[in-house]
């Protein structure tokens, strides 16, 4: 896969603007939520886009769960897809309940 060549342009124009502490308190605590600059998160919402809060330490893990589980569900797909009907039964059994299991655990711990 090629990978996109981007061309970054240097700002050209400096733009000063009046406030109080405590909205410029809010807005570094907004644009460190976020994690990116000031200057970045004035930029955008003054275009009109809303820039994501960044996912904390348990929903990225949380995240990384979930990718790891479809990557497994892939795995026994595969596996299964060459066995014959007869050898597929059980292993399906054996893996449908492991991820039961599993989802409950999820739900109950969040």
């Amino acid at each position: 896969m090629k990978k996109k060549k981007i061309n970054k342009k240097t700002p050209t124009r400096v733009h000063a603007f009046r406030c109080t502490d405590e909205v410029w308190s809010q807005l570094k605590a907004l644009a460190k939520e976020c994690g990116i600059s000031l200057n970045r998160y004035l930029t955008e919402t003054g275009l009109k886009h809303h820039p994501r809060q960044r996912l904390t330490k348990e929903e990225v893990d949380a995240l990384n769960s979930l990718v790891y589980a479809r990557t497994d569900l892939i795995k026994i797909t595969s596996v299964l897809s060459k066995k014959t009907d007869e050898e597929r039964l059980p292993s399906m059994c054996i893996s449908i309940g492991f991820y039961r299991n599993l989802s409950i655990m999820l739900i109950m711990t969040s």
